[in-house]
């Protein structure tokens, strides 16, 4: 990989003494042996702690994330091989222990670590069956940094929960990674639930003239010896999901948003300019939301549009991430990213359970963008076709029955707030989670639900939240119990009627 001695990447963060390197202009120096490779699980363990839990216990997937610990702060240094997929990696993670702990876990599938140290000294590791264990002895309250060098070949890994890839995906003109819910650990070791949110800088070297694209601000941007690295930093947390990486032969097309928020779009060089105009209103759309929502919760924003088939849209924090195959929804699909901005991001769910506080709730406000621009009657026609589809009335006719339709419908379309793990994004977390937030907006008030729905999204700015939580500020707010209407649009499984706009289920 143009040179560098991947055994040899970690040692200036060590801090140790061994063998040294150069690449990329930094001399670096680690340890001359290294322990991962002899350790077992039944090897570490250290002081009168405890191991860290190798999950977190999630209702929707139990092994996901780790215990014992929480992310403050990730640094990742990547240098990758777009050619070869090749990479070589150095994460320094900052974290608090919870517990008095002997050792501990982070999340890391297919890439071999080749040192590891635990504030500045070498320690044991062993990585299995995508679970990385570390050695330590950490008593509770206490701050450590966790160093790991790293490297392999940009991979994949599969999810029960989504059809589509997660990790490493190809594009014409060069690559980039799919995280949701579980593609973070195919390229740095982490502690991979949205429960646990950090801050990151994140650099990539990456061989010239390709551009490296990531989550926050562009700090700084350093010339090798045919390379270029690309640092990228951002100040709010962000849930490890949410962190992207695409590397491409991009034509950047910066444009200034609403008091002067920077966006930085990314083009890879075929996209159309058809394509391009469906992000021409980005700063109207970020303006247009603020206004319902407050104000834009980050520093930055941007989209990169890969060459890519790929059928989806990401909302990667601060740099939505695009598949030229999701470009047929047109400027749809762009606003549905903008609002995820405070709707997954900002306020991220504490449980891959409630994932409908990501989807239905952009795609609410997405239909409400529709509104702005082309009028009630097709906010209005939005309505009505996600309900006819969700409720099985579109299905209804000379050889379909009424009943029949209601449970086909019903068993495609399963209630938003408990959705199938080997389908959790499915349409009616999307649909009925939007036709939800209108049914409350119809017995509330419009002037009421915006104001709940507001205050929902700087009550929990930056912060992990719950299905509860909103029904107890939507209560709050409107000064009524929506128990009832809320158990019965996220939980029931027939989709109830909007007697406001003469809508009823079939049957």
């Amino acid at each position: 990989m143009r040179g560098r001695n991947t055994a040899c990447v970690v040692g200036l963060l060590l801090a140790v003494t061994g063998c040294t390197a150069t690449a990329n202009d930094t001399t670096t120096t680690v340890p001359t042996t290294s322990t991962t490779t002899v350790a077992t699980t039944e090897t570490l363990s250290a002081g009168d702690g405890t191991p860290g839990a190798t999950g977190l216990n999630d209702p929707y997937n139990p092994s996901a994330g780790n215990g014992g610990y929480n992310v403050v702060h990730y640094e990742l240094d990547l240098d990758l091989d777009v050619a070869t997929g090749d990479m070589a990696g150095v994460a320094s993670i900052e974290a608090i222990a919870l517990d008095s702990l002997s050792s501990f876990n982070l999340d890391l599938h297919g890439l071999d670590v080749s040192a590891v140290a635990v504030n500045g000294v070498e320690t044991a590791s062993v990585v299995a069956d995508g679970e990385m264990t570390v050695l330590a002895d950490l008593d509770r309250g206490t701050a450590f940094t966790t160093t790991i060098g790293y490297s392999g070949v940009a991979g994949q890994v599969s999810s029960p929960s989504v059809g589509i890839p997660n990790g490493w995906i190809r594009s014409d003109d060069g690559m980039f990674t799919v995280n949701e819910p579980d593609g973070a650990p195919t390229w740095y070791p982490v502690n991979n639930h949205p429960s646990d949110k950090a801050t990151y800088t994140i650099s990539v070297t990456v061989d010239d003239p390709y551009t490296a694209v990531s989550n926050g601000l562009l700090m700084e941007k350093r010339s090798g010896d045919g390379t270029t690295t690309f640092v990228y930093s951002s100040d709010d947390p962000i849930a490890s999901y949410l962190t992207v990486v695409a590397v491409g032969l991009f034509e950047e097309e910066p444009e200034a948003g609403p008091q002067g928020l920077p966006i930085r779009n990314y083009f890879s060089p075929d996209v159309t300019d058809v394509e391009r105009s469906y992000f021409s209103r980005q700063a109207e759309m970020i303006g247009f939301f603020a206004g319902l929502y407050g104000p834009y919760p980050f520093d930055s924003y941007g989209s990169v549009v890969v060459d890519a088939d790929f059928p989806a849209a990401l909302e990667t924090q601060t740099m939505s991430t695009f598949g030229r195959g999701v470009l047929r929804l047109e400027e749809a699909v762009v606003a549905h990213e903008i609002a995820h901005q405070w709707f997954g991001d900002s306020l991220t769910p504490a449980s891959w359970r409630d994932i409908w506080l990501n989807e239905g709730f952009s795609t609410y406000a997405q239909w409400l963008w529709t509104e702005h621009t082309d009028g009630p009657e097709a906010f209005d026609g939005l309505v009505d076709n996600a309900y006819r589809t969700m409720s099985g009335l579109n299905l209804v006719g000379e050889d379909v029955a009424p009943a029949l339709a209601a449970a086909l419908a019903a068993q495609q379309y399963p209630p938003p707030g408990a959705p199938p793990l080997t389908n959790l994004f499915n349409a009616s977390v999307y649909q009925r989670g939007a036709l939800t937030l209108h049914a409350m907006r119809l017995q509330v008030g419009d002037d009421t639900f915006f104001e709940a729905v507001r205050s929902y999204a700087m009550a929990y700015q930056h912060q992990n939240v719950t299905t509860a939580d909103f029904i107890e500020v939507a209560e709050e707010v409107s000064g009524q119990d929506l128990d009832a209407l809320f158990d019965a649009w996220l939980f029931a499984e027939a989709v109830p009627s909007i007697p406001q706009l003469g809508l009823a289920p079939p049957g």
